[in-house]
């Protein structure tokens, strides 16, 4: 089984375990979760409140949204900056949680 991501996407490292799987059908080698509801969270999350969503601890989120960050945005959880403090688009979570990759920025 080919568990490489499409061209100009990349898998997120979630270190150990993936998310739930939904009931759903999905695409081989992409770890998706439940996405009922998804469309009505913030436009905006904290790290925590993605983290907890994708069944990822305090820690690892942080780590991830790091990672992006220094990556410019290749890799880890897609984060904006504001001031000090990172924020996760909505948009990127759903992406996410369907299709367990996010494409890079400006893609």
């Amino acid at each position: 089984m080919n568990t490489t991501p499409p061209a100009g996407q990349h898998r997120v490292p979630l270190s150990g375990q993936p998310p739930t799987t939904s009931q759903q059908p999905r695409s081989a080698g992409a770890p998706t979760v439940r996405t009922d509801g998804l469309d009505r969270l913030p436009p905006f999350l904290s790290v925590v409140e993605a983290g907890r969503i994708l069944g990822l601890s305090r820690t690892t989120a942080y780590k991830l949204a790091h990672l992006f960050e220094v990556s410019d945005g290749a890799e880890g959880l897609p984060v904006i900056r504001l001031g000090r403090t990172f924020r996760v688009p909505r948009a990127a979570i759903i992406e996410l949680a369907s299709t367990g990759v996010h494409r890079p920025l400006g893609q």
